[in-house]
């Protein structure tokens, strides 16, 4: 949807069904996003269709900083909706505190304070380095120092040792130099 121009703008677990694929093609799991109905074209000048600037549009829990605020929406907005649906993924909650409904002072915080690091959350949980890294990225205050788009982050997750070895461009051999050399 990124290389198309569409921003999501309401990314959250409600809005994702995991199918299986048809054993021709291949059997495996495949996730869909759904739900399109806030999202626009970030490329397009002007407010998307039923909204107006400065209107603010999504689900709270997962917003990111500048949507809380009311700015323009680009694909920035959907990769942190990402990084804090990985957390919960990762952790079971997400990363302001317990539970699922933050309260009005913990969406201010959200604002000014980078969320709470995945090894807090979870301490008993070794995460790798670059799946650390990656998140905090994902969750960036300042938009510019997230991944730039959904390409861009598949791209890094391709590369995570917890990545399943069938999305690695190297079939998982991290050795392999070649892959470094065709995905720099």
């Amino acid at each position: 949807a990124h290389e198309l121009g569409i921003v999501h703008r309401d990314l959250k677990p409600e809005n994702m069904f995991l199918s299986r694929q048809s054993s021709d093609e291949g059997g495996g799991l495949l996730l869909k996003v759904l739900d399109f109905g806030i999202a626009k074209f970030h490329k397009k000048p002007g407010p998307a269709k039923g909204t107006t600037p400065g209107m603010i549009i999504g689900t709270m829990q997962y917003m990111a900083p500048e949507q809380l605020e009311g700015a323009e929406a680009d694909p920035r907005v959907d990769v942190y909706a990402l990084g804090l649906i990985l957390v919960e993924m990762l952790t079971g909650q997400l990363p302001w505190g317990e539970g699922k409904e933050p309260s009005l002072g913990q969406f201010t915080l959200r604002l000014v304070k980078p969320p709470t690091p995945l090894s807090k959350l979870r301490p008993e949980q070794a995460f790798s380095p670059e799946l650390v890294k990656l998140v905090e990225d994902m969750l960036a205050l300042d938009p510019s120092l997230r991944p730039a788009n959904g390409g861009e982050l598949f791209h890094r997750l391709r590369y995570l040792p917890e990545a399943p070895a069938a999305l690695r461009p190297d079939g998982g051999d991290r050795a392999s130099s070649s892959a470094i050399q065709r995905f720099p």
